[in-house]
């Protein structure tokens, strides 16, 4: 019996920072499916269930953090992770 790499979406549209999450998980011994858009993500998950989301908060499109009041609406549980480049108080107090 086997048991598959527990997986962590990325979604995060800067590609040298997706990159380099991706990378620094893989080192840590998970898999990673990046995304470059919470649209991307929605129109193709993965397709096992992540063990969790790193989100990035200013993605074209659709937030971070929209898809993260999204995906909890639609009664997920899987943990999320929001980052960001921004110091701004707003995000924090709506990701917590």
């Amino acid at each position: 019996m086997t048991t598959a790499t527990p997986l962590v979406v990325v979604i995060e549209d800067d590609p040298a920072s997706q990159k380099t999450l991706a990378r620094v998980l893989r080192a840590g011994g998970f898999a990673a499916a990046t995304y470059a858009s919470a649209e991307d993500f929605l129109l193709s998950p993965p397709q096992s269930n992540p063990i969790g989301l790193l989100l990035d908060v200013h993605l074209g499109g659709m937030s971070g953090l929209d898809l993260q009041r999204r995906l909890r609406n639609e009664g997920s549980t899987i943990p999320v992770i929001v980052i960001t480049a921004f110091d701004d108080a707003r995000s924090r107090a709506t990701a917590a």
